[in-house]
């Protein structure tokens, strides 16, 4: 199994070494960064008068942010906000989300949130049952939209194939699924009821017979 997948060092020890040894020193020193660099997080902790330790001792102290105050800390401060908590020279990759209240948040991504995110994606995907011999086809947006380039990263890094094939022209998915053999499908849930009926409409065909074994699926609500 890839380094990436197993980590023998945070998955085989109790969840109180875990905090005491591991995530409680990491968590103090990312709070005192982002309160030396961020503007942002500085005047939240100032509202409510705590500390690094008082944070790191008690998260009932923790001063949540929602994605409002990010979206309203963009405008106030463009592109990033003052939440930014790193010198622009370490921005390497800008991704956004979808927008869809109205204004897309831009996030500005160093080298080690790349490899976190890859990391962390790569748990995720073979814990879901992707293995090496899979060929998978990523069906959500490469469009700035994070899912879909981080998502193949994340894929690619399993040991999978990966079809890049994006959103939208579903017949040629449905016939490059067909030729290709994919053995797994990355998409939003609601996709999957389209392709049915497109599956029945115009290929004459049951989603049986694409011969996916594994489907991957994000971006929507109401999984179970």
């Amino acid at each position: 199994m890839d380094r990436n997948i197993w980590a023998p060092t945070v998955e085989t020890i109790s969840s109180e070494e875990l905090f005491e040894k591991i995530e409680k020193p990491k968590l103090k020193r990312q709070i005192s960064q982002i309160l030396d660099t961020s503007l942002f997080y500085q005047n939240k902790f100032k509202e409510i008068g705590k500390s690094t330790n008082d944070i790191t001792h008690n998260f009932e102290h923790s001063p949540f942010t929602e994605k409002h105050e990010i979206l309203e800390d963009q405008i106030n401060y463009p592109p990033f906000g003052s939440n930014l908590a790193v010198d622009h020279k370490q921005i390497v990759r800008v991704h956004r989300t979808s927008g869809s209240t109205g204004r897309p948040i831009f996030i500005a991504l160093t080298r080690n949130d790349i490899k976190a995110i890859i990391d962390t994606g790569v748990k995720c995907f073979w814990a879901s049952g992707l293995r090496p011999e899979d060929i998978v086809f990523n069906c959500l947006n490469y469009c700035m939209w994070m899912g879909g380039f981080t998502d193949h990263q994340s894929l690619e890094a399993t040991g999978v194939v990966v079809v890049p094939f994006g959103v939208g022209n579903s017949k040629d998915l449905i016939t490059s699924l067909l030729t290709i053999k994919a053995t797994a499908l990355h998409c939003t849930p609601s996709y999957i009821s389209n392709l049915e009926l497109l599956l029945k409409d115009e290929f004459g065909i049951s989603p049986m017979e694409l011969g996916i074994r594994k489907g991957l699926f994000a971006g929507e609500g109401g999984l179970q």
